[in-house]
């Protein structure tokens, strides 16, 4: 399946059964993992560097 927004990164909602978008833009972000806190960490092949996303969105 081809992903339908390149620059967003999507996640799955429960409640609509659909893939909603998570964050945008996401510069390319691939290597995605949780910390030890359950933050999103993200590498960025787009800005070359790693971003920690926040539990209110913000990223870092």
């Amino acid at each position: 399946m081809r992903h339908p927004i390149p620059t967003a990164t999507l996640r799955w909602d429960d409640c609509s059964g659909h893939c909603v978008e998570f964050r945008k833009p996401q510069h390319h972000a691939n290597g995605l993992a949780r910390d030890r806190q359950g933050r999103l960490l993200s590498r960025e092949h787009g800005t070359r560097r790693v971003t920690r996303t926040e539990y209110d969105g913000r990223s870092r």
